[in-house]
């Protein structure tokens, strides 16, 4: 309860004729609660959170310092599924060893030397996740300021568009510009 009235998340008063404390949640405890609430409910999160967990179970395990399991996000415990979910994707990212099952289970789990390399270097394994192709541009534009016959940078850019501008920051025309 200190940590928390340092934290400035409630307030303790010391009841008299009473051997105990009294505790009252402050602004700022009821901001952190929101926010604990607020980050159990990021599937994402949570996914990278167990992934990172299991890794570094399995780093310590393999060094003699098992560490903490990662059991819960925010304290809200992690599935089975989800456990087996996170070691089959380490596991074909090449970050753990073991022999899968047929249920998916990844058997007699243990960090790779990749997966140590990751963890050693400071990145995290979440850090392979590639970007989703629906979040990348399908097209670009480029403006060239302050060049009267510029050169066209997106000739080999099907569709994309680029505007020239002269120094008077009126349009002018390119050389081909892809539709």
């Amino acid at each position: 309860m200190t940590t928390f009235s340092e934290r400035g998340w409630i307030s303790l008063t010391r009841v008299l004729g009473y051997e105990g404390w009294e505790c009252a949640l402050t602004p700022n405890g009821l901001g952190y609660i929101e926010r604990i609430h607020l980050l159990r409910g990021d599937v994402v999160a949570r996914k990278y959170g167990l992934r990172g967990a299991r890794l570094r179970l399995l780093y310590g395990l393999h060094h003699g310092r098992p560490g903490l399991a990662g059991e819960s996000f925010y304290g809200d415990p992690f599935s089975e599924r989800e456990v087996t979910d996170a070691d089959t994707w380490l596991h074909g990212k090449g970050l753990i060893l073991g022999q899968p099952n047929a249920n998916g289970n990844i058997f007699g789990p243990r960090i790779s030397d990749r997966g140590a390399d990751f963890l050693e270097s400071g990145r995290s394994a979440s850090s392979l996740v590639g970007r989703p192709a629906d979040l990348v541009p399908a097209a670009v534009a480029v403006t060239v300021m302050g060049n009267n016959n510029p050169t066209n940078l997106i000739a080999e850019s099907p569709g994309a568009v680029q505007v020239c501008r002269s120094p008077t920051n009126s349009a002018s025309k390119c050389s081909t510009s892809p539709a």
